[in-house]
């Protein structure tokens, strides 16, 4: 009897956790096809929004296909900084470039972003409050009014790619 009360009283307390609004980032990363093949590598930094305290550092493998695909969720943090980085062979030996996007948590909203690693950033030299995107260096600070929710389209108005590309459109999508 013991053991069906609390069983009970568990599946009561799951129940309410369903309804629970959830604040997140969801964010996806690709590659620029005509980057993919071997001898390079991706890794990705998280940091807090003020770029100071680092959340997670990970190495996301090879230069290749595919979309990869972290979720945020708010804690203590108003908003995160993504880096996402590539080493990619060239003829001379190797160059680093670096797509960043600082996102705001939107207060009960799962938003997406999108960050790509392009050959049109690979001799692009940006501010430091800026990023290469498309070939052309941006804010590193995203719109929060252009942030679409998860799986929805951005706003016609919103050119960002970090924000229209949309995650899920599979790794060569967008430009």
């Amino acid at each position: 009897m013991v053991r069906f009360a609390l069983a009970l009283g568990l599946a009561v307390l799951c129940l309410g956790c369903a309804d629970e609004p959830v604040t997140e980032i969801f964010a996806c990363y690709s590659v620029d096809p005509a980057l993919h093949g071997p001898g390079g590598s991706l890794r990705l930094r998280v940091f807090g929004a003020d770029g100071r305290r680092q959340l997670y550092d990970s190495s996301l493998g090879a230069l290749g296909p595919g979309e990869l695909t972290h979720g945020y969720v708010q804690s203590s943090e108003s908003g995160i900084l993504l880096e996402l980085e590539a080493d990619v062979p060239v003829p001379t030996g190797s160059t680093t470039i670096v797509q960043r996007a600082r996102v705001p948590f939107q207060r009960d909203r799962i938003v997406d972003v999108a960050l790509r690693i392009e050959l049109g950033c690979r001799d692009r030299s940006c501010a430091a409050d800026t990023t290469c995107v498309g070939g052309t260096c941006l804010p590193v600070d995203v719109d929060p009014a252009c942030l679409p929710d998860h799986g929805e389209p951005a706003s016609s108005e919103c050119t960002d790619p970090r924000v229209t590309r949309g995650c899920g459109s599979g790794a060569d999508a967008g430009s």
